[in-house]
């Protein structure tokens, strides 16, 4: 059988006619020709079944610039070899079989983009990431999985578990050794791979070598997934991992048209989060606003960050999402983000709250049920100041488990002295910030047993109302105006100097970190301000 009879029996396209005497076709956007005369060809990079005898009508200029299988008659390299980019076969059925071996794979490759079209369609018309994981299989004639970034399965195909055998297709072998050399430095066997595919190899505990080669899925230059495509024991052919960035285009689309889309907000919070946390990202909040838009969530101006730590109460990754949702029932207009230690809610209100508008109540109740404890971080307007308030609402459980452990849902904005004094206690020079008229009302306390610097502690945590501060210590008003005027005289402040509370927060905070006095927390009745130091008395005995 010779070439034309070969080439009349492949479904071909016939793409122009060079001339009279030259025929070319087009398969899959792959060029065959079958040159019997001169022929002047530029700018593309053809595969060539010549004889020998018809060299001498190639163009020279031309030829420099595509693969040649000459067909010689003697197994010596023919005249034109060191100016062609050939390979010279001296065995006529070796150059036929050669040639049926590319007519093959390029009719194997335009099935496969005929395949890819139709699983376009599939995708168009809402096929399930399961279709497409099989689909792809098919195509790439091979397992493929479906990823997210968190690593769980989205979809895998039904030969994910059955590798290659392993056997190098008898096509290969078909190839003269010599031209592998030649195509591989013109760019046929190696062809232009995108930036995001990777590979990678392994040998299984089975002792058999596996590959992945995956793609990278995208959503709007957010990272969501992968696809991955695996061998055993061999190599993938190039013309079938070239494709793999095609089919994660293609998932990426379907990701984003099916219920997927919930999963990808969650993906595109993480990776923001992330962002925000190495501080490697670099647009501006405005625009951080306008991608949450996207993604259904609208960015008010004042922030702030509900923090669960779930070091101690470790859950399986199936149950994280249901309690997560469950949490954002209390916490209204908020997004949240599942860490390995922890679930984080971002809130954000036009209105501003010093301790959030989340339900403390609600979400205290139900960390009593579940054994959860939360934090809650100051508010703020920038969401690049999102790592601030994530340390903020983790320092607050910090404290909050020494000094109110009861509460279960601590604010930092409750805390924020006794963090800041519990830095400035570490300080050899801590000393100098302690007030005098505050020492004179400790030591009074340690040498009669009363309990005056509590009380004083509770009446400046409600804010001077006598009321308040009364009910707090189960005391009569009356028995605390009493102890007022003692603290007045031992003290000998006006209390109500500003610069004087402050430094009386401070020493108490202070001395409370230095363990010589103890200040038991309390819940206030409301939460809508915060006070200057949260504490109340320790002891219901009156003086």
């Amino acid at each position: 059988m010779n070439l034309q009879e070969l080439l009349n029996q492949l479904e071909f396209i016939p793409k122009t006619n060079l001339s009279q005497q030259a025929l070319a076709y087009e398969i899959a956007g792959v060029y065959l020709y079958t040159p019997h005369m001169h022929i002047q060809v530029h700018g593309e990079r053809f595969i060539y079944f010549i004889e020998e005898r018809n060299m001498a009508k190639v163009d020279s200029a031309c030829s420099k610039h595509h693969i040649w299988f000459v067909l010689t008659e003697h197994a010596s390299a023919h005249a034109h070899a060191t100016q062609l980019q050939s390979c010279s076969v001296a065995d006529r059925t070796r150059w036929i079989d050669a040639y049926t071996c590319f007519v093959s794979e390029f009719q194997r490759i335009a099935a496969k983009h005929e395949m890819l079209l139709a699983l376009t369609a599939a995708i168009n018309n809402g096929a399930s990431l399961e279709r497409i994981a099989n689909d792809a299989a098919e195509i790439l004639e091979g397992p493929v999985s479906i990823l997210d970034t968190s690593l769980a399965f989205r979809a895998r195909s039904k030969s994910f578990l059955a590798m290659f055998a392993g056997q190098k297709d008898a096509e290969e072998q078909m190839i003269p050794e010599n031209a592998l050399p030649l195509m591989r430095a013109r760019g046929f066997v190696n062809p232009w791979k995108p930036t995001e595919l990777a590979i990678f190899s392994w040998t299984g505990e089975d002792q058999n070598h596996y590959t992945n080669h995956y793609a990278s899925v995208f959503n709007h230059d957010v990272l969501v997934g992968s696809v991955s495509y695996f061998t055993k024991n061999e190599a993938a052919r190039p013309s079938r991992v070239a494709l793999i960035p095609v089919i994660a285009q293609l998932v990426s689309i379907a990701m984003q048209r099916q219920n997927s889309h919930t999963l990808n907000k969650g993906l595109y919070y993480t990776h923001l989060f992330q962002q925000l946390e190495d501080k490697t990202i670099s647009i501006e909040p405005d625009e951080i606003a306008r991608r949450l838009v996207f993604y259904g969530y609208q960015l008010k101006r004042h922030l702030h960050v509900v923090g669960v730590d779930m070091r101690a109460n470790w859950l399986p990754a199936e149950r994280l999402r249901p309690l997560a949702e469950q949490l954002q029932s209390y916490i209204p207009h908020s997004l949240y983000v599942i860490r390995d230690d922890a679930i984080l809610f971002l809130t954000s209100h036009d209105t501003w709250y010093e301790e959030s508008a989340a339900d403390q109540p609600g979400l205290a109740e139900l960390a009593q049920r579940m054994g959860l404890r939360l934090g809650i971080s100051a508010s703020f307007t920038d969401i690049r100041e999102l790592p601030v308030k994530i340390r903020e609402l983790r320092r607050a459980i910090e404290i909050g488990l020494q000094r109110e452990p009861q509460l279960l849902v601590w604010p930092y904005s409750r805390f924020r002295v006794a963090d800041f004094v519990s830095r400035m206690s570490t300080s050899v020079d801590a000393e100098f910030f302690l007030y005098p008229p505050l020492m004179r009302l400790i030591i009074h306390d340690e040498t009669h047993g009363t309990q005056l610097t509590q009380t004083l502690a509770c009446y400046l945590d409600a804010h001077q109302q006598v009321d308040t501060a009364a009910d707090q210590l189960f005391i009569h008003k009356n028995t605390l105006y009493y102890r007022l005027a003692q603290i007045k005289e031992i003290m000998q402040v006006n209390l109500g100097d500003g610069k004087v509370i402050c430094q009386i927060i401070i020493g108490l905070e202070l001395t409370c970190q230095q363990g010589r006095i103890t200040l038991t927390y309390r819940e206030k009745a409301s939460t809508s301000q915060a006070p200057a130091a949260s504490v109340a008395a320790q002891s219901k005995t009156q003086n």
